[in-house]
């Protein structure tokens, strides 16, 4: 059926456009000649198009920079256990003492990236116009250096979190799927995050983290694919004021998807960690360049480095979707 677009199209303009309007992209530059013979090469604008910076949600979790030792050491301080105040003791000691119990953990340095280019500044230069077109052309090239550490770091924060990051027998819970009725699936995800949120991981309890801290979680992230979520929210596009019923303090992360959990058959579609949880902590970044002047060209490095760390005295929940029998 024919749009108004169509129509106007056909009654303005199809019959003065050039016949190339519709197919003028070719993988193959074909030289034609100009006014004149010697003229040949009519290219006209040159543009170098890198990849744009990766969808990286987990951005928000890089520290400050640490450029001093290859180790992060974390101590972790229990609740402290109140006593009985003793107003009249018969053995009064006020020097006594009382040591804080803490636990502790280390991280040591587990991301060493280096991204390399060469440009070979004399040849390519013949390729230009002028420095400008050549200078847009060799920065793209750097840029899209930096714009690939963010895919990798994408990769590499969801290759990281495949880790067990909290007690199975405790913190887990599968739900069916059943393919010909995803919105039930969708609303059960939903009740058993809330329930996870509000009713498990917000009071103290000991159960939801691997070191077995008495720990609450004030606010969460939760990282969940994003078929699942889709699921989730058809389920409940029907519920009016559906904001009014999230639970406070919660953060949805979307990615595509998680990595192969170790030891688990099911698919992961949920993982909920107390906000804080999990860090990427950097080394100032390098990059260097060094010139061959017996060839003429130049090399180009970009390195990343930094600590990848997820504290394990802090809450965090999964949930998979399990195949219906």
């Amino acid at each position: 059926m024919a749009t108004t677009t169509d129509t106007l199209w056909t009654s303005r303009l199809s019959a003065i456009m050039p016949a190339n309007f519709m197919s003028n992209r070719t993988t193959e530059f074909e030289a034609k000649a100009g006014i004149l013979e010697n003229m040949i090469n009519r290219i006209g604008r040159t543009i170098i198009a890198g990849q744009p910076n990766a969808y990286n949600p987990f951005s928000n979790w890089t520290r400050s920079v640490m450029d001093y030792g290859d180790t992060i050491q974390r101590y972790t301080l229990p609740y402290i256990k109140g006593r009985k105040t003793d107003y009249s003791p018969t053995a009064p000691n006020p020097f006594g003492m009382e040591k804080p119990s803490t636990e502790v953990q280390y991280w040591t340095i587990n991301d060493d990236t280096q991204y390399k280019q060469t440009i070979q500044d004399d040849q390519l230069k013949k390729a230009f116009i002028s420095e400008s077109n050549f200078g847009s052309f060799t920065g793209e090239i750097m840029n899209n250096m930096y714009n690939s550490v963010g895919i990798d770091m994408f990769i590499k924060w969801k290759k990281y979190l495949s880790q067990p990051v909290a007690p199975a027998d405790t913190a887990q819970t599968d739900i069916t799927l059943d393919p010909t009725d995803p919105d039930a699936y969708g609303l059960a995800l939903w009740k058993e995050i809330k329930t996870i949120v509000r009713d498990k991981l917000r009071y103290p309890s000991d159960k939801y983290n691997t070191m077995q801290f008495l720990t609450a979680s004030a606010g969460v992230d939760v990282v969940i694919t994003t078929e699942a979520k889709n699921m989730m929210d058809n389920a409940l596009s029907g519920v009016y004021n559906v904001d009014k019923i999230v639970p406070g303090g919660l953060n949805f992360i979307e990615i595509d998807s998680f990595a192969t959990v170790d030891k688990e058959t099911n698919t992961r579609d949920v993982l909920i960690l107390t906000k804080g949880m999990a860090d990427y902590t950097p080394r100032s970044p390098i990059a260097t360049a060094i010139y061959n002047p017996e060839n003429y060209y130049t090399n180009y490095w970009y390195k990343e480095e930094g600590i990848f760390s997820v504290d394990l005295a802090k809450n965090a929940y999964e949930i998979y979707r399990a195949p219906k029998a």
